[in-house]
């Protein structure tokens, strides 16, 4: 059986928060997505459709906060001889 509960939440929990732009897609998670997700499952159909384009925006740009967090994270740490 597949869960409901919402991945994007879940990623507002794992992620680190030690800077500004580490808590950005945390805040993004928990006050957009979670909202935004809810929305799509109790409004009517004429207005979860913008909703959902709200919410493949959330997914799009959370994405591009993460690889920008990843590297910046990958040119800070030395990497150790294997």
């Amino acid at each position: 059986m597949q869960s409901k509960l919402p991945k994007g939440l879940l990623l507002g929990f794992v992620l680190p928060r030690r800077s500004a732009l580490e808590r950005l897609p945390v805040y993004l998670s928990w006050y957009v997505q979670l909202p935004v997700g809810i929305l799509i499952y109790v409004t009517p159909q004429a207005f979860s459709v913008p909703l959902v384009f709200v919410r493949f925006a959330y997914f799009v740009t959370a994405l591009l906060l993460l690889a920008e967090i990843y590297r910046r994270r990958a040119g800070t740490q030395a990497t150790a001889p294997i």
